[in-house]
C-alpha cells in the first residue's frame, strides 16, 4: 500500500519526539495490547493511550519503531508488522492507523 511509507515517517518522527498526542492520534481504538500472544488490555482512547504511554512504547518499541524501513515491514491479511510485531498497522481502510501494541517484545 503506498500509503505505508508515509505512516512510517510520520510515526518515526512523533515517537523519536516523545510527541505522545501525535502517536495517540495515530492509534486505532480500542487499541489492544498482548504479552505473549495474550490479550492485556484495551484503551478506549487517546487520553487512556497517553496515560499509559511509557508501558506501552517500551524502549523495545520505540527501537523497532525507529529501526523499521519500509523494506522491513511484513504485510499479511492482519496488516503491516513493524520489528517481530512490536507494533501491527491496520492497512484494511485509510488512514492507516495502529491496531495493536506487542510491548513485551
Amino acid at each position: 500500500m503506498a500509503a505505508v511509507p508515509g505512516f512510517l515517517s510520520t510515526l518515526q518522527t512523533a515517537v523519536a519526539a516523545d510527541d505522545r498526542n501525535a502517536v495517540a492520534a495515530l492509534v486505532r481504538y480500542p487499541l489492544v495490547t498482548y504479552n505473549n500472544g495474550v490479550e492485556t488490555a484495551r484503551y478506549a482512547d487517546a487520553a487512556a493511550l497517553i496515560a499509559a504511554y511509557d508501558t506501552l512504547f517500551t524502549p523495545a518499541v520505540k527501537d523497532a519503531i525507529a529501526k523499521a524501513t519500509p523494506e522491513t515491514l511484513f504485510t499479511n491479511i492482519d496488516g503491516v508488522m513493524i520489528g517481530n510485531g512490536e507494533v501491527w498497522i491496520d492497512n484494511s481502510s485509510l488512514p492507516l492507523m495502529i491496531k495493536t501494541i506487542n510491548a513485551q517484545q
